[in-house]
């Protein structure tokens, strides 16, 4: 079953539909024509602060995290190979920033959860907006326009 390929934990203080979730970033990796397998953690923001100052010497939390498959760490437990599929990589979501990001662009924090999934995914797929001409943000912007419709609406 396709939907096992994506592991979904949260320890973060808000709730998250992670069913929800998983059908998310299968339709995401579908529409880039993507297989593998991928971890999704919603964490706190004291765990996203230390991941953040310790992958990319940033101060305090950020909002999303990618970590393409390596042999180092794998934050979601289940993200390894499965079934001759390869590992994609582990995404990690602080889902209080998101909630603020949200606040502060007048958008719900579902809408929010999608475009960091959508982010942190395109990141696993080798895409990169600090060096690329805009070509990662503007397929982010297509996929959020293309699935919002069909998906169910409500992330939390």
């Amino acid at each position: 079953m396709l939907l096992d390929r994506v592991t979904v934990v949260n320890s973060s203080p808000i709730g998250v539909d992670e069913s929800a979730v998983r059908q998310w970033v299968l339709r995401v990796l579908e529409q880039r024509g993507a297989v593998g397998t991928v971890g999704i953690a919603f964490v706190g923001l004291e765990e996203m602060a230390s991941l953040n100052s310790r992958y990319r010497g940033g101060e305090g939390p950020t909002d999303v995290l990618s970590f393409a498959d390596t042999e180092d760490d794998d934050w979601v437990d289940g993200s390894e190979e499965t079934e001759g599929v390869s590992c994609l990589g582990d995404v990690v979501i602080a889902p209080e920033v998101a909630r603020e990001n949200a606040l502060n662009e007048g958008a719900t924090l579902s809408h929010e959860l999608r475009v960091l999934l959508t982010h942190g995914l395109l990141h696993l797929l080798g895409y990169d907006h600090e060096t690329d001409s805009g070509e990662m943000l503007s397929e982010q912007q297509r996929l959020l326009q293309d699935l919002e419709g069909e998906l169910p609406d409500d992330l939390v």
